[in-house]
């Protein structure tokens, strides 16, 4: 993950027992810290939605839907949620924290994968998803950045940012929304239509 300029949080600053040590990652509606817990003294990742879109519901509802879609699954080749809490106004949910580059700054870095690294991380990838699958949780954002892998080739599924339950009422989204990365849509999300 690479580091990110513009931090709503402070190092040091804490939010319920876990102690913020620098932002990672940045998306549009939230930020992704290194932080450490010292309930049970280990590093993790914490995912807190940013202030300015905080105070929309549907923002808050949508980041909270993340959480426990991806709560809902336990797989080696997804990132687990340990936590989700809210303090100061601050929505956030601690995930565990996954040493590794995401696939897009990799390729980025050091050109394209060499077909059998780029089919095993494609395999663990499809059986991550598989078990979402399996649990009623549909990813919708598969992409490149949303795919860690970790420094011994382990590929880890994360960000379910726009995951939707299948058992969930359609209408969640509104009609003709369209969610997701144009370039790694499915054509039924192009269409505004179930994944």
């Amino acid at each position: 993950m690479t580091e990110v300029e513009t931090q709503s949080l402070r190092p040091g600053a804490t939010l319920a027992h876990y102690q913020i040590e620098r932002a990672i990652g940045e998306g549009a509606t939230g930020v992704v810290y290194r932080a450490h817990d010292r309930a049970l003294d280990r590093t993790v990742g914490l995912k807190v939605l940013k202030p300015a879109v905080s105070r929309d519901v549907r923002f808050v509802h949508r980041f909270l839907r993340e959480a426990r879609a991806a709560a809902r699954v336990n797989h080696p080749n997804l990132a687990h949620i340990y936590f989700v809490g809210e303090q100061d106004g601050y929505h956030f949910f601690a995930l565990e924290f996954i040493e590794g580059q995401d696939l897009q700054a990799r390729v980025e870095a050091e050109g394209p994968l060499d077909l059998d690294t780029a089919l095993g991380v494609l395999a663990q990838v499809a059986k991550g998803l598989a078990a979402a699958h399996r649990a009623g949780v549909v990813h919708r954002d598969v992409k490149p950045s949303n795919l860690l892998v970790q420094t011994d080739g382990a590929a880890r599924v994360t960000d379910f940012g726009l995951a939707r339950s299948l058992q969930a009422d359609v209408h969640t989204t509104q009609a003709d929304t369209i969610l997701g990365t144009p370039t790694y849509m499915s054509p039924e999300q192009c269409r505004s239509q179930p994944a």
